[in-house]
């Protein structure tokens, strides 16, 4: 009807350009896009709409250049266009040139002032060109225009961040988050922000936001911000009250009232029933309680409050693998109660959910007969579920994991038998990220220098993790690279059910999982562009050859991410494994939490120090720990002798002690300096106490 209508072109356009973006592979539209801006340009040559619409469903297919000229066009007709100044902007910023897309910027504040996405923008270009005083300060403009510009909160918190204003961070990402509940990034973000941190003040503010991370299991991994929340956990004035009274022998309430007070701390709730509770106070409030609830079965109630408290302690007693020592008391009293269950299932009758979560918080569910035959309440859902139906789909999962070859050496043997007892961890959340990065994007991210560019040409990265344990570091790789491919080996079959049940749980689509030993790898018979192998080479006989074996199955150029344990840091842990040895406790699960309850009591400095580590918190850490089959410690100089050996240069350490290593030695290149990390180590002996974790390059 109107075949001459210019601004019915411009409209065809825009719906092409919507639909490209829209679809997953939008080109074609893209191209639609621009031949319709094209047809309303020909009937009206001046249509400056039309040459910035045309920019940017060009930006949009990817071709920058086209989409330049197309913004110019259409300032050269309308020399007012804030937004054509705007988009020219953000072209220049994704190819680098940030003096020039913040020139755009500012030209299009000019025209007009309230632009906040061009502040929100011209901050990222401040930033991107390492600005971040620059950066912050337009970011704060932009929230003088629009206060609930959650974006900007949370691209603060990131420069924030890296600038070591910590609590500033935490703050920002806060205000993100109550601007915009479902951001994932910001809780992601928050996650390593709150990583490592210990409160000194109560922060109520705070608490509902980290109750919502606990909630989501894909948000953070509730054992890297343990430190912050049982910080905040220790302000609440009803735990503060309780660990007062115990450390002066009893509470001072009936158990009934105890419980009932407890179950108002959400944070505490929701806190233990997804990680182990790290702190030795909170430890024997909840431990104290357990007894209680054991011994008084019979006259506790079963109110909605003690039902809701008891979930909770039967989630957590089963992630810290029942690692409280029971009094002969409590074994009496457990025994008892558990043939009182047996023969009420033997009549066809239900126990009452009390006993089975009592019982719950002693053993696993899944281990009694009865199990099956427990009636699934609304009550009893979350516990029958951790306790049951999922090491029942393990078990399940175990036959569909391929195997390479059995291992034939003795020590692999060994510590294979360890994390089949013990699959190590055992753990509920980990936070993933929403928006994975390109190789080039994780290399900046961890300031890492790479010796061959060639590395950055990879778009798809086939990635092998040797050693993924129960899956929390397979799954995180995942969801950190782009467009990844993880293959995922570890001796213990146990362990990979484990890992594979989490990876469909999160619904992570892009890991495959083997049962093998590393010096079997070439097996695999495929390069992989990035390996990571944390925590494993200094658990075999003769680690050298296990990480040969891996750069044999590595790319020239490719990566490769160690994580060993330090001689240094470890030093009072040696001193704790020759004392097992020298009294030869075997590592049942008796013998471990008795030795560990003697720790507890012991008041050698070595001893304490050792309860300041989350792993001293659940049974297969607590192993892993101290009782660990095989276990080799490095120094930085025998690391760097491993790294000329086999041909790797390194890359950079992935630590949270960068910021404090920067203060001592500023210089930029003093971060791949391995001598200079050397001497900050002698100076700071607990620096690297989880262990060195850094990166490598193949020459």
């Amino acid at each position: 009807v109107f075949p001459h209508s210019e601004m019915l072109y411009n409209l065809k356009g825009a719906i092409y350009n919507n639909l490209g973006y829209a679809a997953s592979s939008g080109s074609s539209y893209f191209d639609r896009a621009i031949r319709s801006y094209k047809k309303a340009i020909k009937i009206k040559p001046n249509f400056a709409e039309a040459y910035n619409n045309m920019g940017v469903a060009a930006k949009n297919k990817g071709d920058l250049i086209t989409a330049i000229k197309s913004y110019k066009c259409a300032i050269e007709i309308r020399t007012n266009y804030a937004e054509a100044y705007y988009n020219m902007g953000n072209v220049l910023n994704i190819r680098g040139h940030y003096d020039a897309a913040i020139t755009k910027y500012k030209e299009a504040l000019e025209i007009k002032p309230d632009y906040v996405e061009a502040y929100y923008n011209m901050g990222n270009a401040f930033n991107d060109m390492g600005d971040p005083s620059a950066a912050i300060k337009t970011y704060k403009k932009a929230i003088e225009i629009k206060p609930n510009y959650a974006e900007v909160y949370n691209n603060m918190g990131v420069i924030q961040k890296d600038t070591d204003s910590i609590e500033a961070s935490i703050d920002s990402y806060r205000k993100a988050i109550e601007i915009n509940s479902n951001y994932a990034e910001a809780h992601y973000n928050m996650g390593i922000a709150l990583t490592g941190i210990t409160f000194t003040k109560p922060k109520p503010e705070l608490e509902t936001v980290i109750h919502g991370l606990l909630e989501d299991r894909r948000r953070v991994r509730p054992v890297d911000i343990s430190k912050a929340v049982i910080s905040l956990i220790k302000f609440d004035p009803i735990i503060k009250n309780l660990i007062s009274q115990l450390s002066n022998g009893d509470f001072e309430k009936p158990i009934t009232q105890v419980i009932v007070d407890l179950s108002e701390t959400k944070l505490l709730l929701k806190f233990i029933s997804v990680c182990v509770l790290a702190d030795l106070e909170l430890e024997s409030v909840i431990a104290k309680i357990r007894s209680e609830i054991l011994l008084n079965n019979e006259k506790i109630p079963e109110t909605p409050e003690i039902i809701k408290f008891q979930v909770a302690l039967a989630l957590h007693c089963f992630t810290n693998e029942y690692i409280y020592k029971q009094t002969l008391e409590e074994k009496q009293a457990y025994h008892s109660l558990l043939s009182l269950v047996n023969s009420l299932f033997l009549k066809g009758d239900q126990p009452t959910s009390n006993q089975i979560l009592c019982l719950a918080s002693y053993e696993a569910l899944y281990k009694h007969d009865w199990s099956q035959q427990i009636s699934l309440t609304s009550d009893l859902l979350n516990v029958t579920r951790r306790q049951i139906l999922e090491p029942k789909e393990e078990k399940n999962l175990r036959s569909g994991i391929p195997s390479l070859e059995e291992s034939r050496d003795k020590v692999s043997s060994n510590v294979q038998r360890q994390y089949e007892e013990n699959p190590y961890p055992r753990w509920v959340s980990t936070g993933v990220r929403s928006n994975p990065r390109t190789i080039s994007q994780v290399i900046k991210e961890l300031r890492l220098r790479v010796n061959s560019e060639k590395i950055y040409k990879v778009d798809t990265p086939d990635i092998l993790i040797a050693g993924c344990g129960t899956g929390q570091h397979s799954i995180n790789v995942a969801r950190r690279f782009k467009d990844s491919s993880v293959l995922a080996v570890d001796l213990s079959l146990r362990s990979l059910a484990y890992a594979k049940r989490k990876t469909q749980e999160l619904k992570i689509d892009n890991v495959q999982y083997m049962q093998g030993n590393i010096l079997n790898i070439n097996k695999v018979d495929r390069k992989f562009d990035i390996i990571e192998s944390v925590g494993v080479l200094h658990h075999m006989e003769k680690p050298i050859s296990g990480w040969k074996a891996l750069i044999d199955c590595l790319k020239p150029g490719g990566l490769i991410k160690v994580g060993l344990y330090s001689k240094l840091a470890r030093k009072n842990i040696e001193i704790i494994r020759k004392e097992i040895n020298q009294l030869g406790i075997k590592p049942t699960a008796e013998n471990m939490t008795s030795f560990r309850e003697d720790l507890i009591k012991s008041d050698c400095e070595h001893h304490q120090r050792v309860t300041q580590s989350t792993d001293f918190y659940s049974l297969s850490e607590f192993r892993d720990l101290l009782f660990h089959v095989q276990e080799h410690q490095f120094t930085i100089h025998e690391i760097k002798e491993c790294l000329s050996d086999l041909n790797l240069g390194f890359c950079g350490f992935e630590s949270n002690v960068l910021a404090e290593f920067k203060k001592i030695y500023p210089n930029s290149n003093d971060l791949y300096d391995l001598d200079k990390w050397s001497i900050y180590e002698e100076g700071n002996p607990q620096a690297f106490f989880g262990m060195y974790q850094f990166w490598c390059q193949k020459l």
